[in-house]
């Protein structure tokens, strides 16, 4: 039987992923509740970075997730922006103000933002200057859509923002079409049929409309760690399922995304 753990139940999704897992006859706690809890059969694991590593080593579970430089590396017709990844001590040499954001999902060490240089970034401590970042020419969203993907198709989708403001609502509140807006699959049907580049089975990709430009990919994250939004968390639980491994047993394809980190220490 397979377990959805969660870091915690105070995660905006806990509940309507755990009543997801439940009905398709899983188990489901919180980690933060029963950090010493022994499970058999396949974990899936949800919740917040500050304990994804402690949770996957723990579990023993490979998790999946996007490089850091993806986005840099898409071709210019699905950016439709400058885009670039470096690392902090990069940013020194920052001539106009840039749209900066820590490109390791996991190690948010400021907030993402426009910044002038290295010097207008505010962090609670020193950031590493080897601490892996992603720059990019600022530009106007007019819209925006996460995306949960698994083995290229989107398989779970949820309104997101609009002219920078908060455009969903929890799925269930009769608030989302049961079909991927067109623009949208549209946009992923192009990316994913370009053999150029390669990606995870299993993430989050927003994607949304600049002014002026079109649509192009906004980000991309590992889907454990992800907002579900209003997307349909039973549609959720399956890309979650694709993009959580059994360390060990990871299939050779599969193996070039499991980004290495320091290792967490199992408690």
């Amino acid at each position: 039987m397979s377990t959805l753990v969660l870091s915690t139940w105070s995660l905006p999704s806990a509940r309507a992923l755990a009543d997801a897992a439940h009905a398709a006859g899983w188990n489901a706690f919180a980690f933060d509740e029963s950090p010493k809890r022994q499970v058999r059969g396949k974990v899936v694991f949800y919740g917040g970075t500050d304990l994804a590593l402690t949770i996957g080593a723990q579990f023993r579970l490979a998790l999946l997730e996007p490089p850091f430089d993806l986005l840099a590396k898409l071709p210019l017709e699905f950016r439709r922006r400058a885009v670039e990844y470096g690392s902090f001590r990069d940013l020194q040499g920052l001539k106009a103000p840039t749209f900066v954001k820590p490109a390791d999902a996991l190690n948010k060490a400021f907030d993402a933002g426009i910044y002038a240089g290295a010097r207008d970034i505010r962090a609670p401590r020193e950031v590493d200057p080897r601490t892996p970042v992603l720059v990019a020419e600022p530009v106007e969203w007019l819209a925006e859509y996460r995306c949960f993907i698994r083995e290229g198709n989107v398989a779970a989708w949820s309104p997101y923002l609009s002219f920078g403001r908060p455009a969903w609502k929890p799925y269930g509140d009769g608030t989302l079409a049961s079909d991927t807006p067109e623009t949208v699959r549209a946009l992923c049907d192009r990316l994913f049929s370009r053999p150029e580049v390669l990606f995870p089975p299993a993430f989050v990709m927003d994607v949304g409309l600049i002014e002026d430009r079109g649509w192009a990919v906004v980000e991309f994250n590992p889907a454990w760690c992800s907002g579900v939004l209003g997307a349909d968390p039973r549609k959720v639980l399956a890309v979650l399922e694709r993009a959580c491994q059994r360390a060990g047993q990871v299939g050779h394809d599969d193996r070039r995304w499991i980004l290495q980190r320091e290792q967490a220490k199992v408690p």
